[in-house]
């Protein structure tokens, strides 16, 4: 979806973290197929300055790759309940991507670290 990808762009923003608005703008693509469950999607760069004009022309080529889905998580270790009681707990306590069934790391550990919370309480 096209207002999906300008709307992730965020062109209006005018703070910069980079020097470079172009690798930002593929910066903020990437986190935002990583946030819709495409951990392996490339995204390259291309950038056309005519020397007529001071205008630069921003180039992206995105290739998602395959949407990954959570097949099962199983934890294991001494555990005082059934194994599905912390899968659900992690499921629960991540974000609504991960509770879909679909894999995004910083989710899934944010998960893990409200499970360690939890069992240390």
């Amino acid at each position: 979806n096209m207002t999906r990808l300008y709307k992730a762009l965020d062109l209006r923003n005018k703070e910069r973290k980079n020097v470079d608005p172009a690798s930002e703008g593929a910066e903020r693509l990437r986190r935002n197929y990583l946030d819709q469950g495409f951990p392996n999607v490339q995204i390259d760069t291309k950038v056309n300055n005519p020397p007529e004009t001071y205008l630069k022309r921003v180039y992206y080529t995105i290739t998602e790759n395959a949407r990954v889905k959570i097949q099962n998580i199983e934890v294991q270790g001494r555990i005082s309940r059934p194994s599905k009681y912390y899968r659900q707990f992690i499921l629960d306590n991540s974000s609504d991507l991960v509770k879909d069934g679909f894999y995004n790391r910083q989710d899934l550990d944010a998960g893990l670290k409200n499970l360690n919370t939890e069992l240390r309480n």
